[in-house]
């Protein structure tokens, strides 16, 4: 099975010169925009007269040479022995260059792509073609062994042949496959279809030595920890959705909040909210993350601070309203 991008009309591009659209569309006849676009095309090439009027469907000699000299005294082509050719002056060139460039980043993008559709889109084994390379080749021996002790039985063939296209088409060594196969069955992720999906998503982050595979597995395993204390802590039994599992990314990766930072927050949020909500979790360690707090004791510093301010100011206001009574009591006994 093969792959292309199709590329329709911008498989065939040439530059035109900013110039003649800014400076000279206006005043261009046809036969002057006929002949330029079509010399453009062609800069790599000479052409006298009779091939230009042959080309361009110009009439006569006589409207060429005009079309030809409002060029020429533009410095946008050359004429020399009855032979025309573009100007290459320096804008040309500074566009040629840029053509250059997009056609390289056109051809990366497109090489990406295919790569990503051969990853995604492997062609179908038959039981005997997985067979026959199973025995041809010792990676893919080590690799199915290994896949049929953890599961403890023969691999079906819709297993063998999802693993054939971890082995052939993520192309991870096999020493990272062996250590996918072993990590996504210890936390019970032994769908061969979820293994699928996290190879491919390894070989695309270049995850392909034991090194880079051991610290990824760590950082999915203190993930899982994370989920795993909050679904406790917060007697949370559902599984988190993906925007709460990147809520809790947020926090503990880019706030670099503990565990039991996000907890208080979340005690909070009962408190004030009196549910649940990531949102307003969110907003309240956004707000401790601003202010520089890193622990419980300093939230609660700071708690106990306002409280105090507020009490402070309670009292206050109770003394002053007692003064004003005791003295409009004194002032009416002086009636009396």
């Amino acid at each position: 099975m093969g792959y292309k991008m199709n590329m329709g009309l911008w498989s065939s591009v040439f530059a035109v010169p900013s110039k003649i659209v800014d400076e000279n569309l206006k005043l261009a006849g046809e036969d002057a925009l006929k002949v330029i676009l079509y010399l453009l095309r062609h800069s790599d090439k000479l052409f006298s007269e009779s091939e230009l009027m042959n080309a361009t469907g110009i009439k006569s000699a006589e409207r060429l040479c005009d079309a030809l000299n409002f060029w020429s005294e533009r410095n946008l082509i050359n004429i020399e022995d009855e032979n025309i050719f573009p100007q290459a002056n320096d804008e040309i060139k500074a566009i040629e260059k840029q053509v250059e460039q997009a056609e390289i980043k056109i051809n990366n993008q497109i090489n990406a792509s295919v790569s990503k559709v051969e990853l995604s889109r492997p062609p179908r084994y038959s039981p005997q073609e997985i067979s026959r390379k199973v025995k041809e080749s010792n990676r893919s021996q080590q690799v199915f062994l290994l896949a049929e002790k953890l599961y403890g039985r023969p691999l079906k063939h819709s297993e063998q042949q999802i693993l054939m296209e971890i082995i052939e088409y993520a192309s991870l060594p096999c020493d990272v496959t062996m250590m996918l196969l072993e990590f996504c069955h210890s936390i019970g992720k032994t769908s061969l279809h979820y293994i699928h999906k996290t190879a491919i998503s390894w070989a695309e982050e270049e995850i392909n030595t034991i090194e880079l595979a051991d610290a990824r597995i760590k950082d999915i395993r203190n993930e899982l920890d994370v989920y795993s204390e909050l679904r406790r802590e917060m007697e949370y039994n559902s599984v988190f959705s993906k925007k709460q599992k990147e809520y809790i990314s947020t926090w503990t990766k880019k706030l670099n909040f503990s565990v039991k930072m996000i907890l208080a927050a979340y005690q909070i949020t009962l408190d004030n909210a009196g549910k649940l909500s990531f949102n307003y979790m969110n907003k309240v360690l956004e707000n401790w993350y601003s202010k520089g707090y890193t622990t419980v004791e300093q939230v609660q510093a700071e708690s106990e601070k306002r409280k105090a301010e507020k009490q402070q100011e309670n009292d206050s206001s109770f003394n002053v309203d007692e003064l004003e009574m005791l003295a409009l009591d004194k002032y009416r006994r002086s009636d009396d």
